[in-house]
């Protein structure tokens, strides 16, 4: 494995690498996505809070190499959840405005631990919304019965697994997400969170 196999651990390192133009388009991208959600404003951060400290988390996304059920995956789910508390965040590294400003975080954001579950009760409320029931025994399953349509969704995090029948009803609910959400649909897949998915 050569070291252009590996991800970059900082924004330097990114910088520095021959495939630089491709890191950083895509931390612009993030930056757009964070900007387009309102998700931050700058500020003069108040002298009796806290800084939280904001680094780039560089990876791979590895995309799905099969066929099954429908998955699909909510880009930049984190940021459509709302933050309960005034929480400040140094500017990202490369995309700075003045060093003494901060952002203010008005929705959730990646790394933050409330994330995950501020964009879980969105996710719920919107699955609520268009007609779904959340299953009693696994909140992260999801269920909507119409005459003899039926559609399941599974989740985790920002990843669903999207079973039922006939396939246009399931079209429909995708639909209906993206009215909410910017959903990617990977297709029908064979692994889904570490699992491979057989169908006989």
């Amino acid at each position: 494995m050569s070291v252009i196999d590996e991800p970059p651990k900082t924004f330097k390192e990114a910088m520095e690498r021959p495939d630089f133009h491709l890191w950083l388009a895509a931390m612009i991208d993030k930056i757009n996505s964070i900007t387009k959600h309102g998700v931050w404003k700058q500020a003069n951060c108040p002298t009796d809070k806290n800084v939280v400290e904001c680094r780039w988390v560089l990876t791979y996304k590895r995309g799905p190499n099969g066929k099954i059920l429908l998955q699909l995956n909510i880009k930049t789910a984190f940021l459509h959840g709302d933050l309960d508390e005034e929480i400040y965040m140094e500017q990202p590294e490369g995309f700075r405005d003045n060093d003494k400003s901060v952002w203010q975080l008005v929705k959730a954001l990646y790394g933050l631990k409330q994330a995950a579950r501020a964009f879980y009760l969105r996710l719920r409320e919107v699955l609520t919304r268009i007609g779904f029931t959340q299953c009693e025994t696994d909140h992260a399953v999801f269920w909507q019965r119409e005459d003899n349509k039926l559609a399941i969704i599974l989740a985790h995090v920002d990843d669903m697994l999207l079973a039922g029948t006939p396939r246009s009803y399931l079209e429909d609910i995708k639909v209906d997400l993206a009215k909410s959400f910017d959903i990617v649909d990977l297709g029908e897949a064979q692994m889904f969170v570490g699992v491979k998915i057989t169908r006989d």
